[in-house]
């Protein structure tokens, strides 16, 4: 950015960060995962108060948009037909909803400080804006992977990224990411047991997440190594996969998952309290507060056809069996995310012992 000249604004947070979208209209954003769950949300809850009518519209143009984004990660020609109907979605729909949401001027979005949900990625490549996965840390200057160039590599969803130029990738017998390249840091000033204990033996980086390679050697994160829960019958469950699939859901803001030598995983879920309220109202329920909201036995059994719904596409070890719905979010300013907004399970986890405690109660 510096160096084209560019001129960079900082949000003020993400309560504004939907009217900055539409004040400043950025050709190029660098965002965490968590900031465009939010958008596609919000898109998606509006979606559901259109008549009937405009449903079936908005929903057709996203499936020809579904078809067609595979041919603009791989900076392909669509089809004849399929151009066709993608000319008439992106006048009716796509065109329309960029304009409303700030986004009509984008040239490419960065994704990077955590996995990005494959529908939400698709979601946003259907309306033609290119989202642009990364990955790496600051003591690799920061990039180890990102999204390749559509001609020579295809883009491909569900967190599938190539390793950088010059970037060797490997993965530890532990499941732990591997990397050497030119932009490895030489240590840490003045701390050789933390630059020791950074490295392996051969000069390998030790990433501190877990992931895969595929046979064509693309990478995918599946989570932070120091996240991996252990159960009490010893099975490894990643516990980033499943908070992923539930965040997507318009009712979910935030979700910490726990269970470690446990023998069953419990989750923490803070609502969406927009889309919660709305929907209590439609359903005459009264309650002044969000505290008395999330004790409500019919926002209960909600919350439980959400859980239920999500758990059939794990398997039995990987299902949450408990949740406890929680009335205020994580937030920075009390310790339990990241600036990323990432969430800090240990301290969530020291926090919220009692209620954690409670789940596994007998």
């Amino acid at each position: 950015m510096l160096e084209r000249g560019a001129v960079i604004y900082y949000s003020r947070g993400t309560e504004y960060f939907a009217e900055e979208l539409r004040e400043i209209r950025p050709q190029c954003d660098i965002l965490v995962p968590r900031v465009f769950e939010k958008i596609y949300n919000e898109v998606m809850a509006k979606v559901k108060e259109m008549p009937e009518k405009k449903q079936k519209i908005f929903n057709w143009a996203l499936s020809v948009g579904l078809q067609a984004a595979p041919y603009f990660m791989a900076a392909k020609r669509k089809p004849p037909l399929l151009a066709v109907k993608y000319a008439i979605a992106n006048k009716l729909i796509f065109s329309k909803l960029k304009n409303a949401l700030g986004l009509d001027r984008v040239i490419c979005w960065g994704a990077a400080g955590a996995p990005l949900a494959k529908e939400i990625h698709d979601f946003f490549w259907a309306m033609n804006l290119q989202v642009r996965k990364g990955y790496g840390l600051t003591e690799t200057s920061p990039v180890l992977a990102v999204d390749g160039s559509p001609k020579i590599r295809p883009i491909k969803s569900d967190g599938w990224i190539c390793p950088f130029p010059e970037t060797k990738i490997k993965i530890a017998d532990d499941g732990e990411i591997l990397a050497k390249g030119p932009q490895l840091m030489k240590g840490y000033l003045n701390k050789a047991e933390a630059t020791k204990e950074m490295f392996t033996d051969d000069g390998w980086i030790k990433t501190g997440d877990i992931g895969v390679l595929d046979n064509e050697g693309y990478l995918k994160i599946t989570d932070r190594k120091k996240d991996i829960i252990v159960t009490a019958g010893g099975k490894n469950i990643a516990p980033q996969v499943i908070e992923q699939r539930l965040l997507i859901h318009p009712f979910i803001e935030q979700i910490a998952i726990v269970g470690d030598a446990r023998k069953y995983i419990v989750a923490l879920i803070v609502p969406n309290f927009e889309t919660l309220t709305q929907w209590a109202a439609a359903q005459g329920i009264s309650a002044p507060s969000n505290e008395e909201l999330v004790k409500h036995p019919d926002v209960r059994k909600k919350y439980e056809t959400i859980v239920n719904e999500v758990n059939q596409e794990f398997g039995k070890v990987e299902q949450i069996k408990k949740f406890t719905l929680l009335p205020q979010q994580f937030t920075q300013e009390t310790g339990e995310l990241t600036p990323t907004l990432k969430i800090k399970r240990k301290v969530i986890q020291r926090k919220y012992a009692a209620i954690i405690e409670e789940m596994y109660k007998e």
